[in-house]
């Protein structure tokens, strides 16, 4: 072990296949194969990083016993770093400053930018995708923005999830209302609709809420496909300006504001709201969720829950997507090497595992969309998914400098939902020090 780095490293154990991922695993090897690893690649070592902590370790374990499974020649070193996406990144900077960087890691999406702008820390794929006529069509679409920066491809996704818009059914039953699918289906699950049915769901005494019709989360990035379906976005296309004090913007807040303090559907986030709680309580009857919690809420059988889009707004019907992913560090030696494990790693037989666990949503498409895996998830309306992968579906378009327009993105937007500043007050404030963010490069 290198001691100067600080680090648990550990080499590769064999790992138990968990019967959850076991019929995902072998479904896997049929579907969406890959072109074999270049007979070229000859014996290498490498290092491959990524922030867990000890209940996700074994499932690390195993996505890396899998990728040797196919590269025998090849032998991975299992670096863990602190957990979370950003505090693994600050560490990953510290090495590659140092000389000292692993060959593959993990990444966020919202540090693809910094790290390839200002270090030229990842490896550009663009020409290994095309050298080895490496098949992309397999990962939905309106996903792959987040492995891309101006135009060039760094990163191919493993983790996270869509978020659609998840409800209890039981809740609608009991107000006597259709599930939102129906109404989505007929075409009629607009804003409007929306408000109303969060309203009727809504439950108080007094002002004390005993359920929640919703949860308005003014969080930075779950407001945004109100934003999207407004016709709004979070900056210009070419990244030099924000646009979160627009009249879209400014209408899609107003609206979520709108929704806790006048129609009182339900608390804002965040703010007191005794009892208040999605799971396990289950006094909120609908809330925009990643689907990785999915794993913890299917182990209550009482707990009937489904998903559904975001409503309509004037500019259509839009979703979030957003994820991480895995990518090569630019000083490694074994360039060709890390590429394979990065095809593997990322390839239908560890995402169908790392999918039948519960811990992400299968990116590529042919384990998505399989027998093995519409059974293992309590979902009715699971085509909600493919929709949002395929067409509805959009992307956070993270910039250089985002961590510093996300902190005055969510502190702001936490001083509006306490009312403490108008929308218009805070939108003109976060557009203004994201300005300058982005002036600054």
């Amino acid at each position: 072990m290198n001691s100067r780095r600080g680090m648990t490293r550990r080499d590769v154990a064999g790992v138990a296949l968990p019967s959850a991922g076991a019929a995902l695993l072998a479904a896997a090897g049929c579907a969406g194969q890959q072109r074999a690893p270049s007979e070229s690649i000859g014996p290498a070592s490498l290092r491959f990083t990524f922030s867990s902590d000890e209940g996700e370790l074994v499932h690390w374990e195993k996505i890396v016993e899998i990728a040797r499974a196919k590269l025998p020649q090849i032998s991975v070193t299992k670096e863990v770093y602190e957990q979370g996406t950003d505090t693994h990144f600050a560490k990953l900077l510290v090495l590659f400053a140092s000389g000292d960087a692993p060959d593959v890691t993990q990444i966020g999406p919202q540090n693809i930018p910094t790290f390839v702008q200002k270090s030229g820390g990842l490896v550009a794929l663009d020409d290994l995708v095309k050298r080895d006529k490496f098949d992309l069509s397999d990962f939905w679409p309106r996903a792959m923005p987040l492995s891309r920066w101006r135009q060039k491809l760094y990163t191919l996704p493993l983790g996270g999830g869509p978020n659609p818009l998840f409800y209890n059914a039981t809740h609608f039953r009991q107000a006597g209302l259709d599930v939102p699918a129906v109404t989505d289906a007929k075409g009629t699950w607009t804003w409007e609709t929306f408000t109303d049915t969060a309203r009727r769901l809504a439950v108080r005494e007094g002002d004390a809420y005993k359920r929640a019709g919703l949860l308005v989360d003014l969080n930075f990035y779950r407001i945004s496909p109100y934003i999207w379906s407004a016709g709004g976005d979070y900056l210009n296309a070419d990244q030099t300006k924000c646009l979160l004090a627009q009249p879209p913007a400014m209408e899609a807040i107003q609206y979520l504001v709108d929704l806790a303090h006048k129609q009182r559907v339900g608390p804002v986030a965040g703010t007191p709201a005794p009892g208040i709680r999605w799971f396990p309580e289950q006094t909120i009857a609908m809330q925009l969720q990643p689907m990785t919690s999915v794993y913890l809420w299917k182990q209550d059988p009482g707990f009937e829950f489904d998903v559904v889009a975001n409503p309509k707004g004037k500019a259509g019907q839009v979703g979030f997507l957003n994820n991480w992913s895995c990518g090569i560090l630019s000083p490694t030696k074994v360039k060709d090497a890390a590429w394979e494990l990065l095809k593997q790693i990322t390839g239908p037989e560890s995402i169908a595992y790392y999918a039948g666990v519960g811990r992400a949503f299968p990116w590529r498409k042919t384990v998505a969309q399989s027998k093995e895996y519409r059974d293992r998830i309590p979902l009715k309306n699971l085509d909600v998914l493919w929709k949002l992968g395929d067409r509805i579906g959009k992307t956070i378009p993270y910039s250089l400098g985002w961590g510093d327009i996300l902190k005055v993105g969510n502190s702001t937007l936490a001083e509006v939902g306490a009312g403490k500043l108008s929308v218009r007050e805070g939108m003109e404030r976060i557009a203004r020090e994201a300005d300058r963010v982005l002036v600054a490069g």
